[in-house]
């Protein structure tokens, strides 16, 4: 299948959402104009290569941040820091208005022993990374924290954005710099929130194979919306033309024992609601899934081929073990075809993530977000040194020229490939498992 993807499709398939986006208010939100006429033609093009285009809808909470929040140091000497420059608001943070010194959780607040002494009602600075940011929300919680502020590490440059889970104290994301200014011991901070939630109305689209075992799927998935005031070309219209290009090229297999879906996913960007919907209601469908496979910003300017570290998912040893086998595969193409590649860890950051809560492997490459690319691996990738892999990320600028064509036909290429081996396995299961 990989030989089947067409790099110049893909490019028209970005092309032409960015126009139908830039049409309907320039973002493809969820529930809005923009991302409905995306959908419609997405549902256009697999009926049109005749699959049928089954639409899930479901209405989903919009988070919302009122106003501009307001975060300032106030001891031991003042200064203000910028919204969505200095700092974010994690999805899901309640309001709140705190007066409270900062205390830095050594290690990565994931475990008990990380708070020993914490004193309650101080704000907790914890760093990312190892647990995700739900995880670290409820032990900070538990220990009365007022605040948490997770702060990113130096290799990148913005603040975090998603995370999101049941929160009863403000969370903010808060950059590796920002961090650095207000971790002295004694520092205190005024911060200042108000947030809300309305409910939309939107929907997934997913094909399903007309061949192979529907007790044994594998579900292959890219995201459809945007967060507003962006286009969303690299995120994810770059992962949504390849999932039409491998849908198109399993036509083609005549061998397929697996049946695999292909899946558009709405409402990734306010808490992969979608996927989660999709998984949770699975059970109402007539087929059985054994692995997911994720595409998210597959063609960043500046390009580091990313894949996912199995053993970081959250789970039981046998979800390690299999999401390490789809690991693997992604590694063999990588190596047989001479291209390096890194790895990163599962944060539940996109559309794995209710996957793998349920138990299901997954995997996922990449191209890349706001980590800045180092010398060394500007000779192994080429690009720029000291620059983030996309400059653009949810920026007006993430349009057809924030791309990198070639880095997309690679990741394309790698996910059909695996996508036919795991679709041609006789026990998918077995193999796995095993």
């Amino acid at each position: 299948m990989a030989d089947l993807i067409d790099q110049d499709a893909m490019t028209d398939t970005m092309a032409k959402l960015y126009n139908v986006t830039t049409s309907n208010g320039g973002a493809r939100v969820s529930g809005t104009s923009g991302f409905d006429s995306a959908a419609d033609y997405i549902v256009e093009q697999l009926t049109e290569h005749d699959f049928i285009a089954h639409q899930q809808f479901f209405d989903y909470n919009y988070f919302v941040v009122v106003g501009v929040p307001v975060l300032n140091m106030v001891s031991p000497r003042e200064q203000n820091f910028t919204y969505n420059h200095d700092f974010s608001i994690l999805r899901d943070s309640p309001s709140g208005e705190i007066t409270a010194q900062i205390t830095k959780i050594p290690n990565y607040g994931c475990d008990d022993a990380d708070y020993y002494g914490f004193p309650v009602g101080n704000i907790a600075l914890v760093l990312t990374g190892v647990c995700t940011g739900k995880y670290k929300i409820r032990v900070a919680m538990k220990f009365e924290a007022s605040a948490i502020f997770i702060y990113n590490t130096p290799t990148t440059t913005t603040t975090l954005v998603g995370i999101g889970g049941y929160s009863t104290i403000p969370a903010f994301g808060v950059s590796y710099n920002c961090a650095v200014w207000i971790s002295d011991e004694n520092t205190a901070v005024y911060l200042k929130v108000e947030t809300m939630y309305t409910q939309n109305a939107t929907r997934n689209i997913y094909a399903v194979s007309s061949k192979g075992d529907n007790s044994s799927v594998i579900v292959i998935g890219a995201h459809l919306d945007t967060k507003p005031a962006t286009p969303g070309v690299n995120d994810d219209a770059s992962g949504i033309s390849a999932l039409l290009e491998i849908a198109y090229a399993s036509k083609k297999l005549d061998n397929l024992r697996n049946q695999l879906i292909f899946a558009f996913w709405g409402a990734e960007e306010y808490g992969l609601q979608g996927s989660r919907y999709f998984v949770s209601h699975r059970t109402e469908y007539d087929f059985n899934i054994e692995a997911y496979i994720n595409m998210d910003m597959i063609a960043s300017a500046n390009y580091i081929y990313y894949i996912s570290y199995g053993n970081s998912s959250v789970g039981s040893e046998s979800l390690k073990h299999a999401s390490s086998k789809l690991q693997v595969l992604f590694e063999e193409y990588f190596n047989d075809s001479q291209i390096p590649f890194e790895y990163f860890l599962f944060s539940n950051g996109s559309d794995y993530g209710p996957f793998l809560d349920a138990g299901i492997p997954a995997v996922e490459s990449n191209t890349g977000v706001a980590e800045v690319k180092t010398a060394e691996e500007r000779t192994l990738f080429g690009g720029m040194a000291g620059a983030t892999c996309d400059p653009c990320y949810h920026k007006a600028c993430d349009t057809m020229d924030n791309i990198n064509s070639d880095a997309l036909l690679v990741q394309a290429q790698v996910v059909a490939h695996c996508s036919q081996v795991l679709g041609t396995k006789q026990d998918l299961h077995e193999f796995l498992y095993s």
